[in-house]
């Protein structure tokens, strides 16, 4: 998520079989891949910001202004409630949230990216980061989960099974 100025926000949501569209707990998701590290304690996700971004409000920006966030973020925390950053936290920042979704129940599940400013949501079909898609993204500014503020911010539907992790990265 690209802020350039405003009230900042980043959250995503999902729906999936017996589950209204909810912000997606953080019990739901690991900071490591939990088929390589097996502790319990790696639950939630990990939420990087770069400071001092103070050009441009898109995705493009944040890309150039980390290096492609190959740059140290300047601060890193971990979400263990609800994946969702704070929000009015700043202006002129970059932040990316990711980690493994470990789905509670196999079936077709919908996403939601709600994000100011410019957003995106990527899934990988697998564990691995390297199989990971555009799903859904936040094409500018919209309020604090305001899912529905544009079409773009809805993914189509998404099988997935109950216990498979699936690297996400919302940036």
């Amino acid at each position: 998520m690209k802020e350039g100025k405003g009230g900042d926000n980043l959250a995503i949501a999902w729906e999936y079989p017996g589950q209204t569209r909810e912000v997606i707990p953080a019990r739901f998701s690991r900071v490591t891949n939990p088929f390589e590290v097996m502790d319990t304690l790696t639950y939630g996700a990990a939420l990087e910001t770069w400071t001092g971004l103070n050009s441009g409000v898109t995705i493009t920006d944040l890309m150039s202004g980390t290096n492609n966030l190959d740059n140290t973020p300047n601060k890193s925390v971990r979400l263990v409630d609800l994946l969702e950053g704070p929000t009015n936290n700043a202006d002129n920042y970059g932040s990316r949230m990711r980690g493994w979704l470990v789905p509670p129940v196999t079936g077709n599940y919908v996403f939601w990216i709600a994000s100011d400013d410019n957003g995106e949501f990527w899934l990988s079909i697998s564990d691995n980061e390297a199989n990971k898609v555009l799903i859904c993204r936040q094409p500018n500014s919209a309020p604090a989960r305001w899912w529905d503020y544009y079409t773009e911010q809805k993914s189509g539907q998404i099988s997935l099974f109950a216990g498979q992790a699936y690297y996400y990265e919302v940036c």
